[in-house]
C-alpha cells in the first residue's frame, strides 16, 4: 500500500528540514587544528581522524552536512599524527645512550672542539656525554682535567672549575621520552650549570668522575668539600 503524506491546512505535505552541519566533524576540525601546534602530543590528531571518519559516515547517510569539514579534519589529523611521529622519532634518535671515555674520542673530534673554542689546547677529556648523535661534537658535556663544559653549539659554551664547585645537586626524572639525571652546579659564588645525562647507571659514572675530581681541586685549593644533594 502506497503510504500519502500527511496533508497540511494548506493542502501541501510538509516540507522535510534540511539536515544540519555535523557537530562531530565541526570537532573533528578544531581537534586537527590544535593537534598542529601541539604535535608532540598524538592525542588530538587521533581524535581527530576518529571523529572525522565518523562524521563522514553520518553525512553520507544523509543523516548531516558538511563533508568538506569533516574531510578538512581528517587530512589535519593525519598531518598532526605524522608531525608527532617524526617529533618522537628524532626524540629517540638524539638522545644519547652512553658516556664516552676521552681515550675513546677520535683526534679529529678533539680538534674539532678546540677549533670551536671549547676545548683549550692544554685541556684534555674525561668523558664525554653527547646529546646530539647525529653529530657527535654538535652539544654536549665534557668533564676535562680542570673543568666541566657544556655546550649546545659551538657558540654557546659555559664551563665551571672543579675548584669553584661548591654544591652538586643530582635530581632524576621523566623527560618526553626518557628518565634522565638532572645536574646542577652551583660555585662559591652562586653561579649555576645545569646539564642532564641519562638514567642509565651513565649518571653514576658521571657523578663519581666529577665528585673525585672537584673534591681533589678543592682540597688542593684549602677548600672544603663540595656539598651533594640527592634525590
Amino acid at each position: 500500500m502506497t503510504r500519502i503524506p500527511p496533508i497540511t491546512a494548506g493542502g501541501l505535505p510538509p516540507t522535510p528540514s534540511a539536515p544540519g552541519t555535523s557537530g562531530t566533524a565541526i570537532a573533528s576540525l578544531a581537534l586537527g587544528i590544535v593537534g598542529i601546534p601541539t604535535c608532540c602530543c598524538p592525542i588530538a590528531p587521533v581524535l581527530a581522524l576518529a571523529l572525522g571518519a565518523v562524521a563522514l559516515g553520518s553525512i553520507n547517510r544523509g543523516e548531516a552536512v558538511g563533508k568538506g569539514i569533516a574531510i578538512s579534519g581528517i587530512v589535519l589529523g593525519i598531518i598532526g599524527l605524522l608531525i608527532s611521529i617524526g617529533c618522537w622519532t628524532a626524540s629517540f634518535l638524539t638522545i644519547p645512550a652512553e658516556v664516552i671515555p676521552g681515550d675513546e674520542l677520535s683526534e679529529q673530534n678533539v680538534s674539532v672542539l678546540q677549533a670551536a673554542g671549547v676545548l683549550a689546547d692544554d685541556e684534555t677529556v674525561q668523558l664525554f656525554y653527547p646529546t646530539a648523535s647525529f653529530e657527535l661534537t654538535a652539544s654536549g658535556t665534557i668533564l676535562g682535567n680542570r673543568r666541566i663544559i657544556t655546550f649546545s653549539s659551538h657558540d654557546d659554551v659555559d664551563a665551571m672549575d672543579f675548584a669553584d664547585i661548591a654544591n652538586i645537586q643530582v635530581a632524576t626524572g621523566n623527560n618526553t621520552v626518557a628518565v634522565q639525571s638532572q645536574f646542577r652546579l652551583e660555585s662559591d659564588d652562586d653561579y649555576q650549570l645545569v646539564f642532564d645525562i641519562m638514567a642509565n647507571g651513565e649518571d653514576v659514572k658521571f657523578f663519581n668522575a666529577l665528585k673525585r675530581s672537584v673534591d681533589e681541586a678543592r682540597s688542593a685549593a684549602g677548600k672544603p668539600p663540595v656539598e651533594v644533594e640527592q634525590d
